[in-house]
């Protein structure tokens, strides 16, 4: 391995591999679900390695400070991995940078109450003052309009679709882990494709349910990718992918029990 990787790799692999380390194990997940009303999921949420993600919320919060707070968690996230990429892997900041936005529109199409966080794009703070059926052809006026452009693909997989254009030219072992992890993200995308056709037409397994079952099975196929050589770009991707699956369960959890609605399959 070549020693000019290790050191540019190395703080950053460090970092990374001790957040995955602490990320919660299935156990802890049935713990927060436990949970009696939703300050003591926040709370079990804390004692589970989920304090960055929930520090700040109070007593009692309401649906748009919870969606607010996790948010602007996700982006101080994908801001730091954007910090940590060496300088030939500069060409990925602006969609990694991209990615929580992307979320927020992704919110705002299926919320009619989703509020954006304070500090978020002044468009989607507009767009957000539209009536919920009004929203997706004005996006489509903006800079996030390509996100929106294909019928029946959400705004985030269409902003997964950018990621090897993203890419620095690779080669190696390099070229070969972002080949699988590019795989593993069109295979999951398939999937989930396939659920929504399904839970359209009455087939199959309950529509919530399954898409959280494919976001397990995402995860199991993320970590099978941290093998090996741990000196590369890759691992910064799978790390910043496996918070994004983090977001989206504590945030299913909590709304969830915010709401009084079924928590069946999000664990």
């Amino acid at each position: 391995m070549p020693a000019w990787r290790v050191y540019q790799f190395a703080f950053a692999q460090a970092r990374a591999r001790a957040r995955i380390g602490a990320m919660p194990a299935e156990g802890d997940w049935q713990h927060v679900v436990q949970a009696r009303d939703v300050d003591d999921m926040v709370r079990r949420l804390r004692e589970c390695g989920l304090q960055r993600w929930v520090a700040t919320l109070p007593r009692a919060p309401a649906p748009a400070l919870i969606e607010t707070t996790l948010h602007q968690c996700l982006e101080r996230v994908f801001a730091e991995v954007c910090g940590w990429l060496p300088r030939r892997w500069q060409t990925l900041t602006p969609w990694l940078r991209r990615g929580p936005a992307v979320a927020q529109v992704d919110a705002l199409l299926r919320s009619p109450t989703y509020a954006v966080p304070a500090g978020g794009d002044p468009v989607l703070r507009a767009l957000a003052a539209l009536p919920i059926e009004q929203r997706a052809a004005a996006l489509g006026a903006t800079g996030y309009g390509r996100f929106v452009a294909t019928p029946g693909v959400r705004p985030l997989a269409a902003w997964l679709d950018e990621f090897e254009q993203a890419c620095p030219p690779l080669e190696g072992r390099e070229a070969y882990l972002v080949a699988r992890l590019r795989s593993l993200l069109e295979t999951h995308a398939v999937k989930v494709k396939a659920v929504r056709a399904q839970a359209r037409e009455g087939l199959a397994h309950p529509h919530v349910r399954g898409q959280w079952g494919l976001r397990e099975e995402l995860e199991k196929g993320l970590r099978g990718l941290l093998g090996g050589d741990p000196f590369n770009a890759c691992l910064l991707l799978v790390y910043a992918l496996l918070e994004c699956l983090l977001f989206e369960r504590c945030r299913g959890l909590l709304l969830a029990r915010v709401h009084g609605w079924p928590e069946a399959g999000v664990v």
